[in-house]
């Protein structure tokens, strides 16, 4: 599940910023060699001019009319440069095959981790990369750029520096192939575990002010007529019936997915938050499922609803 949103600029707030600008009246000069009809290189001309060699994007207005005026509720971009570099924001999904689980052995260098096998891997495969997983869990996400022999090196994007500090000691480690989906199986719940499941949630983005992603669900895990209650102490705990998450962001301040498991509600709740965005963040949500003996056998399901709200 993707969602877009393409902010616009409103053209009378760029009239706005053009009225305040004292009167000036321009004459053509000229020589017999050359003649200018505007007497600021910073005027006229057109919106893009190129040849085989440069691109110059030209300026429609003096510069001290340039540059970005804001206040506690708007930002405006002045002049026609600054109203064509619009923010934008792509956020989407990133789901595990839960099948391609490998457990990491070793972290010979930086970008490099040795898997126990990497049957069903390949160059170009997008990856999650778990340091700790039944415990406190760190994350990297990343592509795989070379296999040799089983040590994978991973190029990891520009992100904000979150997943530099994974460590790799051999215990609890794991590795997951990403793709783009929907959906997310936990597949067999037991009395004698906690099941694990993750979402990556990617913002890829121009804007200065950053963003937040929640989420909300429209039940709790249900077959129809039995249901696994959310958790209510901060723990998904071995034989007990619970179900909750938590997430990677360590800062959010609108809920207590960043320091308990929490249970999802049916109103938007925070699970990702930037002030200041990197061109790509990622944070996981770690999905935490427990039955207890009594729990009713059958299969449970719901739907998550993630939502991304810019601050502009």
């Amino acid at each position: 599940m993707q969602h877009w949103l393409r902010p616009f600029v409103i053209p009378a707030l760029i009239a706005a910023t053009l009225l305040g600008q004292p009167a000036s009246v321009w004459a053509a000069m000229a020589s017999t060699n050359y003649r200018i009809d505007a007497d600021s290189f910073s005027f006229g001309g057109q919106n893009g001019a190129s040849s085989g060699s440069y691109l110059l994007n030209d300026g429609t207005g003096a510069a001290a009319g340039f540059g970005q005026g804001t206040s506690a509720s708007y930002t405006v971009n002045q002049g026609l440069r600054g109203s064509l570099q619009e923010p934008f924001v792509r956020f989407g999904l990133l789901v595990p095959d839960l099948s391609t689980e490998v457990a990491l052995t070793a972290q010979p260098s930086a970008n490099v981790y040795t898997f126990a096998s990497v049957t069903g891997y390949t160059t170009g495969d997008s990856v999650l990369l778990i340091g700790d997983a039944a415990g406190s869990a760190s994350y990297r996400i990343g592509t795989v750029s070379g296999i040799a022999g089983t040590d994978v090196t991973i190029s990891v994007a520009n992100t904000d520096g979150d997943y530099d500090a994974l460590t790799i000691d051999g215990s609890g480690d794991v590795a997951y192939k990403l793709s783009t989906g929907s959906s997310i199986g936990l597949g067999l719940l037991s009395t004698s575990a906690v099941t694990r499941g993750y979402v990556v949630m990617e913002m890829n983005a121009y804007n200065d002010q950053g963003g937040t992603v929640y989420a909300y669900q429209d039940t709790d895990l249900t077959d129809g007529t039995h249901t696994i209650p959310g958790v209510s102490d901060g723990t998904v705990s071995v034989g007990s019936s619970e179900y909750g998450a938590r997430s990677s962001d360590s800062s959010l301040s609108g809920s207590t997915f960043d320091t308990q498991d929490s249970a999802f509600s049916t109103t938007l709740e925070e699970v990702m938050s930037r002030g200041v965005m990197a061109p790509i963040e990622y944070d996981v949500v770690t999905l935490r499922a427990a039955i207890s003996t009594t729990q009713t056998e059958s299969s449970y399901a719901h739907n998550l609803t993630f939502v991304y709200v810019g601050d502009y």
